[in-house]
């Protein structure tokens, strides 16, 4: 996922059922909100990618943050 907009900040939430948000609906997750809050007060683009597994665990969330980063590209 290349960026689009240089200015643009990237976030990558992990964690378990609730940064998955088990229960409530996507734009109810606090990364949804982080997003739309960031965004009004640094007027600037914020993407906020919610990596919540339920149930996850550290060995498994590194896993999945080396492969966000591979694809993120963050130089």
């Amino acid at each position: 996922m290349p960026r689009t907009d240089p200015d643009e900040i990237r976030i990558l939430c992990l964690g378990e059922s609730s940064t998955f948000g088990f229960l409530l609906r996507d734009d109810e997750t606090y990364p949804a909100q982080l997003e739309k809050k960031l965004s009004l007060k640094l007027k600037r683009p914020v993407k906020v990618f919610n990596l919540g597994i339920s149930e996850s665990n550290l060995d498994w969330d590194m896993g999945i943050l080396q492969e966000w980063l591979k694809l993120l590209d963050p130089n």
